[in-house]
């Protein structure tokens, strides 16, 4: 009774008491994700295959395939070769199969997963600021922090790095409640989100040296005498173990990209131009606001002159921007959103600024204001990116192609195509074939190496009779440096395929597919498929299995 009366004041003091600010953040949330692009446009190339990697658990856990569960994965990989269910955690993957069982499987639905756990992270950044902050200042902290260009951009896309923010924020916040109250059950709560953040990405592991570092400064020796913190641990290694074998099993390219040398060619680690790399993004990722605001308020503190009275926040914030700056900076590979995780504290310092700068009151007014400013800009001026067409073509394939035939994809955005074509529920039938799988033998970038198999023009054609192919999507200027696909090309002209379509593609962005052109093999037969085998470099395994819609 007591521990039930307790989670109840820790709900109406934490919810109910802040009500209208998180009702403000819930509106800009969905104010966001009507801004993204619904119409299967996925830009990023990996967003459609965290798509199909929702698509697969639906379809995995509707069919039921518990008597060969290896032999089902296969088959469905070699029919949808866009999957990446052992290259990434599952915990988004199986919250999108749960959306996409009650909403059906389209690009809305993937995007409205992503939505609520941008929501989830709005909400962690109010109450992680709120500890320390007034509600209004809280609120300030959490919307410019959700309106900043990098949050903004990747929170309308299906990808991974809101979703694990969201357990990164709240996993923080519940080790900071664990210090404020002393209750012992938050130390578990926050380990418990922790880990699930990284079931679902695990990138966020570098801010365990942070969360570490927390307890020590707070708790000292007494943290080593505190037996909960050792069974915390013991059961976070239990938990994770299997998440570690994985990765290493299945993983490996990813941390050869992440650790290893695979880049070191384009930037070599301990270059000035490697370190300065984020250095150079902080301000468009934030916005030059933020950045001067940031380096003022550390400037103020430097010199004493109005300091923020709990200088323990305040080295928190630091060395979690700064280990985690440290980490990015260290990784080979370099993009804008490995970064992203270093934000936050940014977003929490600016308010801080006007914290100890002005009046609360002010404070709070002028903060939501600059906040307001920032989160219209980025709905009228931060665009989403996204390349249309290919959901028009799916469409026409679906309504055009032959029971249990195949179609021969190929293009740069094979991901875009295929998940637009299994949104059609009724053509479960049709399966896919890319056609750099079967001429090449590369991982992931074609950059890193790739083996041309060098197939003549007869045995590329014996594949399309082989495999029962009755329309071809073609991008016409992909690959065409290499001979395969020269070859490839050239069978396009012989009388047995007709183009009967050619789809201008649209995007907002330059890109390099512009259109796609699509034909018929006017001497397609159905037959019983043979076994395909594809090599999967990236996860250094070779697959058979069928592709042929009958086989269950």
């Amino acid at each position: 009774m007591v521990k039930d009366n307790f989670f109840i004041k820790f709900i109406n003091k934490n919810i109910f008491l802040n009500s209208l600010p998180l009702f403000f953040l819930f509106v800009a949330v969905l104010i966001l994700f009507q801004s993204a692009p619904k119409e299967g446009g996925f830009w990023w190339t990996d967003a459609s295959r965290h798509a199909m990697d929702g698509v697969f658990w639906r379809d995995f856990f509707k069919d039921f395939p518990f008597g060969n569960i290896r032999g089902y994965a296969i088959n469905y990989y070699l029919r949808y070769p866009c999957l990446s269910i052992v290259f990434y955690p599952p915990l988004f993957a199986l919250t999108e199969a749960i959306v996409f069982t009650f909403l059906g499987i389209s690009n809305f639905a993937a995007l409205l997963t992503v939505a609520i756990f941008y929501l989830l992270t709005a909400w962690a950044a109010f109450f992680l600021a709120r500890l320390w902050l007034p509600a209004w200042q809280a609120f300030a902290v959490s919307l410019w922090f959700i309106s900043f260009h990098e949050v903004a951009f990747w929170g309308r896309q299906v990808m991974l790095e809101i979703p694990v923010y969201a357990f990164l924020l709240w996993s923080i916040y519940f080790l900071f409640y664990y210090l404020k109250t002393n209750k012992i059950c938050f130390i578990y709560i926050s380990m418990v989100v922790f880990t699930m953040g990284l079931y679902t990405k695990q990138t966020i592991v570098f801010i365990i040296p942070v969360m570490l570092w927390v307890l020590l400064r707070r708790e000292r020796l007494a943290l080593f005498k505190n037996y909960h913190f050792f069974i915390s641990i013991l059961l976070f290694t239990i938990i994770i173990a299997p998440l570690v074998f994985v990765t290493f099993k299945f993983g490996i390219f990813n941390l050869g990209q992440s650790i290893g040398i695979l880049f070191e060619k384009q930037m070599p680690r301990f270059s000035l131009k490697s370190w300065l790399f984020y250095a150079r993004l902080l301000p468009h990722q934030v916005g030059w606001p933020v950045f001067l605001s940031t380096a003022l308020f550390l400037i103020i503190n430097i010199f004493k002159k109005k300091r923020w009275p709990n200088i323990f926040i305040l080295e928190v914030l630091l060395i979690w921007f700064i280990w985690g700056y440290v980490f990015s900076s260290f990784l080979s590979l370099k993009d804008s959103r490995y970064d992203i995780f270093i934000l936050f504290p940014l977003a929490l310092i600016t308010v801080m600024l006007f914290s100890i700068s002005l009046p609360r009151r002010a404070a709070s007014l002028l903060a939501s204001l600059f906040a307001l400013t920032a989160f219209i800009y980025t709905i009228f001026y931060d665009r989403v990116p996204f390349v249309e067409g290919y959901r028009q073509i799916s469409d026409f394939i679906a309504a055009k192609a032959p029971k249990n035939s195949v179609i021969l994809f190929s293009g740069s955005r094979s991901g875009s195509f295929i998940f637009n074509l299994r949104c059609h529920e009724e053509r479960r039938d049709l399966s896919v074939l890319r056609l750099e799988k079967i001429l090449f033998k590369y991982a992931a970038h074609r950059e890193l190496g790739i083996e041309d198999y060098g197939l003549t023009e007869l045995k590329i054609l014996d594949v399309v009779d082989k495999y029962n192919v009755s329309y071809i999507v073609n991008q016409p200027d992909f690959w065409l440096d290499l001979k395969s696909m020269q070859r490839f090309q050239k069978i396009l002209h012989y009388p047995q395929f007709k183009k009967i379509a050619h789809v201008t593609l649209f995007s907002n962005y330059n890109v390099l597919d512009k259109e796609v052109v699509i034909y018929h093999n006017t001497k397609y037969t159905d037959k019983l498929l043979p076994n395909l085998k594809l090599s999967i470099p990236i996860i250094g395994i070779e697959v058979e299995g069928s592709i042929d819609g009958r086989v269950k």
